[in-house]
Order: C-alpha cells, then sequence, then structure tokens
C-alpha cells in the first residue's frame, strides 16, 4: 500500500519550525539575499541548501505561506 496523500488544503497545513524560520527570513529579506542564504540562516546544512530552499518553495504550503507573508507585507 502507498502513503495516504494529505488532503487538507496548503493553507490550512502546519509549517515546520525550519520552514517558518526559511519564509520569515526569505520575506523580509526580499530581493536582499538568495534562497540559499535564507536556507542556510533558517538552520541548513550549507554543502545542501541551494536545493533544500529550492524544494521548500515547491512545496504548496510553503508556496502559500510566502505569498501570504508578501501580502501582508
Amino acid at each position: 500500500m502507498g502513503r495516504k496523500k494529505n488532503m487538507t488544503p496548503p493553507e490550512d497545513q502546519q509549517l515546520t519550525r525550519r520552514e517558518v524560520k526559511f519564509v520569515k527570513i526569505l520575506v523580509s529579506n526580499d530581493g536582499l539575499i538568495t534562497m540559499r542564504e535564507c536556507a542556510i540562516r533558517a538552520g541548513v546544512p550549507a554543502c545542501s541548501a541551494h536545493s533544500r530552499a529550492y524544494e521548500m518553495v515547491r512545496r504548496p504550503r510553503v508556496a502559500h505561506r510566502i505569498a501570504r507573508e508578501r501580502s501582508e507585507l
């Protein structure tokens, strides 16, 4: 049997602490630092920060939170 898909809409899903920190750093420093640097500041190891930042931004729940935080600013 495969994994059950999470049917909760992205806006209702909980983010991990690292994802929340990444979103806050990314939105507050929008255009000043790269997504890789945001991931490093959020606690991702530097050797995998580039790919982890890309993966985080592609997750629907993280993308939704980024959009919401940007609209609030």
